[in-house]
């Protein structure tokens, strides 16, 4: 929390002045806290905290980076670190993007790779953040040990078994070439203004493979798409992505489905983490949907169809 004079300090260091309001709006996954400063019809976004997920520093330099190559991200007014915090635009009430919205935002993030990537030079942030081998496995520990030991009690007799399984995924993607990955590229992330995407998050991006991102997009836990649907937008995005020369490998699919394995994993570990140790018992709503989509992709691997035993498990 910061105090009433932090906040007009931050706003007069903004360039704004004359009387406001002070709302505070509803935190997500992080530990950061958002407030709106209301002028009339006008309004700025002051996010400040530290911990889990609140890396404003990273928040600034990859906000700055992307806005500078034109993608429509918040612009910032002012950062103290020393707060921490950080004030920046308000994009408005945030709904997230209908399904109609969809095809514009797969072929929107073919665009943010190509563009992203192709100035990466200017984000050496980012260089230094290689989705590696580790990172995947990373991922697939986070799920061990937050849902299959925390939320279904599995016992860790499965611990060498379920990591020698995923090691060899982990080792798929981390051999994929790597471009600008947003890391948390989903509904809650994103709005869509005047038939444009603007990112609203984007502090956890990552040098990584292409189709992570589109993973997030297509098995977010918060909009279920069905079958054709996800095939039409993975479709649409491969068209888009091949006009920007971006790399399509033969088997894209497959290994689309293998980073949609470690994505959801990851989203498990982060609900279970989330609901378990953070006291935000909302998380357990989406986790469900994230079983739901999990064990229809382990089905087509039969090295991980001994998850699916837990994955029903009662909790």
């Amino acid at each position: 929390m910061i105090s009433q004079e932090q906040i007009r300090t931050l706003v007069f260091k903004a360039g704004y002045a004359g009387d406001y309001e002070i709302h505070m709006m509803p935190g997500g996954g992080s530990d950061r806290i958002f407030y709106r400063v209301q002028f009339g019809n006008f309004s700025l976004i002051i996010m400040n905290g530290t911990g889990h997920g609140a890396d404003l520093r990273a928040w600034t330099i990859i906000g700055k980076f992307l806005r500078d190559i034109g993608i429509a991200v918040p612009q910032i007014y002012y950062v103290d670190y020393e707060i921490p915090a950080i004030v920046v635009e308000d994009l408005g009430k945030m709904s997230p993007p209908k399904i109609e919205d969809y095809p514009i935002i797969a072929c929107q993030l073919a665009k943010l790779q190509s563009d992203a990537s192709a100035h990466l030079n200017l984000c050496p942030l980012i260089l230094e953040r290689p989705f590696s081998y580790d990172e995947f496995i990373g991922e697939a520990m986070y799920f061990y040990n937050e849902y299959l030991i925390g939320i279904k009690n599995v016992s860790h007799r499965i611990s060498q078994h379920f990591f020698s399984q995923v090691g060899c995924f982990a080792h798929v993607l981390s051999e994929l070439p790597r471009f600008f990955c947003h890391r948390d590229f989903q509904s809650s992330n994103l709005i869509i203004q005047n038939g444009n995407m603007r990112i609203i998050d984007f502090q956890s991006a990552k040098y990584g493979p292409l189709h992570y991102d589109l993973a997030s997009l297509l098995w977010d836990s918060r909009v279920d798409l069905d079958d054709d649907v996800r095939n039409n937008l993975c479709h649409k995005y491969i068209e888009t992505a091949t006009s920007f020369c971006l790399p399509i490998e033969a088997n894209f699919v497959n290994n689309l489905h293998i980073a949609g394995i470690s994505r959801i994993m990851q989203s498990l570990g982060a609900y279970s983490y989330l609901a378990n140790k953070k006291g935000k018992p909302e998380f357990n709503n989406l986790i469900p949907v994230a079983e739901s989509h999990l064990l229809s992709l382990i089905g087509e691997f039969p090295k991980l169809e001994f998850l699916t035993e837990y994955i029903l498990m009662e909790r």
